[in-house]
């Protein structure tokens, strides 16, 4: 009753912030190309804040360790989904049986 729901809203958050992640490199990168800041587009860690030109790959990088995530949480949904049909029509088996 627990773990369905968390794969569930895990996977459609991976998924969405693979899709998020480069959008928001392109638009880093692209702002630095024409010579405009992007405040609220920006790699911080600690206090050292990524120069533009990095963020485009590292965004894409981060992009597809989020959409392999999303991919194996994805997996991981369907074994449980199919794990729990087979229990239960075991036991519907031998419930009628």
């Amino acid at each position: 009753m627990f773990v369905l729901p968390v794969l569930a809203v895990l996977t459609a958050g991976m998924l969405a912030c693979a899709v998020i992640a480069p959008v928001a490199g392109v638009i880093e990168f692209a702002g630095g190309l024409f010579g405009f800041d992007v405040p609220f587009v920006m790699m911080q860690f600690g206090r050292w804040t990524m120069p533009f030109w990095l963020t485009l790959p590292a965004s894409l990088v981060l992009g597809a360790l989020f959409l392999g995530a999303a991919y194996g949480l994805w997996r991981a949904l369907r074994g449980y989904v199919r794990a729990v049909s087979r229990g239960k029509s075991a036991l519907d088996a031998a419930k009628a049986g």
